[in-house]
Parts: structure tokens; C-alpha cells; sequence
């Protein structure tokens, strides 16, 4: 990587210091830091990519130029996540804690697209921030995308993390949780226009799934605590009138967040 940056930014000085402290995990935890000073440089990231200068954890997103959205979230990963296996039960997980609003977004969709999960999630009061998690086969699928090969760029130590995820068995008599079954628009149309014995009956679901539903569907009210971009009514059309990936083009929006405003027209209906 030096070398890289050596060779494309001339101006480029760096150097490397090396640490120890002690963590809440670790005594005496060893590591280093690189510093790279150069004009040249933080210009491409700030102009071309769209990184901001300066604190970012609540601002940041993706960049704004064509990128490997494998390469580009499994270094994220590498950097602010967390992969390993539970010492308590023996399940595996991946954790992301996110600050920023647009950011935390993208990942939820990142997440939807490629291992059909949804995720819904609120600040947490200790620290304000997003933890998402994922567990047992999800985390496997998710970083068997996202360390595709041993020969991508990655953290060592987070890759024998890697390794021990990929290893666990669901133990025998533990059966998967029963959301395996995504629910789809056309279903969810069935549930906010019927009663729930009949949506029961119309779905093959239990009652208690379709309660569930609901709730997930009308939540509570709650005041949110960022800003949004707001809809119009010309873009509620293209929602409820072309398919999610198309309007997501047209929009600029996340497939996610899209899916999330045509639960709620519908519901509305």
C-alpha cells in the first residue's frame, strides 16, 4: 500500500509509530499507527471519493464514485466491526456500530440485497448509535461475500475470526428461528386488508405471525431525532406505480428506505 502511495501521490511523507496500552479486552494490547501527510492525496479523497476532512462518524456514507461494495464494506468491517463467536453460547455474529444516519441506511440496504434481511433499528440511548447485528447463518453468508479471498486486502486477525464463523455447526435439536419465510408486498397488502383470522387463512401463517406483522407495519408514532429527506407526492407515485429497483434509480434512494415508505402508503390505502 506504500508503495502505492508513494508511486501516484509524490508529496506523500508517512511514518509509523508503534503502541501498547491496555484495553477492556486485552493487557499491554500492541499495535501501530501509519500517518500519511499529503496534499495530493486528502484532495483525491475529499473531491473525487467524497470523504469530508475532519470528523466524520456521523456524516459519513458511501462514495460518491463507482466502488466494490464488497471490498468497500468488508474494510469497513475490518475497521469499526466486529466478528467472532460467543463465549457464552457458542454463536457466531457479525456487529457494525454506525453514527451516521445516511451511512447506517446504506448498510441496511447492503444487507437486504444480499442476504434478504430487513433490519429496523433505533439509536441506542447509552451512546446514540446504530449496533447492527447479525447471527449464526446470516453472519456466515455475509462474510463468506465479504472475505471472498484470501488474497483480498484485509486485517489478519479479523480473518482468523473469519475462519472460526465459517467453521460453527447449528448444533443438533436447534432448529433455525422461524423468520426464514420473507414476507413480500403482495402478502403484506393481505395483512393490512384483512382480518387476521382470514390473513392467517389466506397465508398459511399463524395468527400470532400476522399480529406480529401488523405491529411491524403500523408501529408506534415516535419523533425522530434527524433530518430526513422528504417525500412528494410525484415521487409517492413512482413508489406505489414502478418496481422498488427502478424508482430507487430515478430517486437516488436506498431499495431499503424505499420499501419502508410503500409499507407505509399502503397502509394508508
Amino acid at each position: 500500500m506504500l508503495d502505492y502511495i508513494y508511486k501516484n501521490f509524490e508529496d506523500s511523507k508517512c511514518d509509523i509509530k508503534d503502541f501498547t496500552r491496555s484495553t477492556n479486552f486485552k493487557d499491554n494490547y500492541e499495535h501501530s499507527c501509519l500517518t500519511i501527510r499529503s496534499k495530493s492525496l486528502i484532495t483525491t479523497l475529499t473531491k473525487l471519493v467524497g470523504i469530508p476532512r475532519g470528523k466524520k462518524s456521523n456524516i459519513i456514507t458511501k462514495p460518491n464514485i463507482p466502488f466494490s461494495e464488497y471490498d468497500f464494506v468488508r474494510g469497513y468491517l475490518d475497521a469499526d466491526g466486529a466478528i467472532g463467536v460467543e463465549n457464552t453460547n457458542g454463536q457466531p455474529f457479525v456487529t457494525m456500530v454506525i453514527s451516521s444516519e445516511e451511512f447506517k441506511e446504506y448498510i441496511c440496504d447492503f444487507l437486504c440485497r444480499e442476504l434478504g434481511i430487513i433490519k429496523r433499528m433505533k439509536r441506542n440511548t447509552r451512546d446514540n448509535v446504530y449496533n447492527i447485528c447479525i447471527f449464526n447463518e446470516h453472519a456466515q453468508e455475509l462474510v463468506r461475500k465479504l472475505y471472498y479471498s484470501e488474497d483480498a486486502l484485509f486485517l489478519n486477525r479479523k480473518y482468523e475470526k473469519v475462519k472460526e464463523v465459517l467453521a460453527w455447526n447449528r448444533p443438533e435439536g436447534i432448529k433455525r428461528s422461524p423468520n426464514k419465510r420473507l414476507w413480500t408486498e403482495e402478502e403484506d397488502q393481505v395483512v393490512l386488508s384483512n382480518t387476521n383470522e382470514n390473513a392467517s387463512a389466506l397465508l398459511n401463517r399463524s395468527i400470532k405471525s400476522i399480529q406480529l406483522r401488523r405491529w411491524r407495519l403500523c408501529p408506534p408514532s415516535s419523533k425522530t431525532t434527524f433530518n430526513q429527506k422528504h417525500y412528494t407526492s410525484e415521487d409517492d407515485n413512482l413508489i406505489l406505480t414502478l418496481p422498488i429497483q427502478e424508482v430507487s434509480i430515478l430517486l437516488n434512494r436506498s431499495e431499503y428506505s424505499l420499501t419502508l415508505r410503500k409499507r407505509k402508503l399502503l397502509k394508508k390505502m
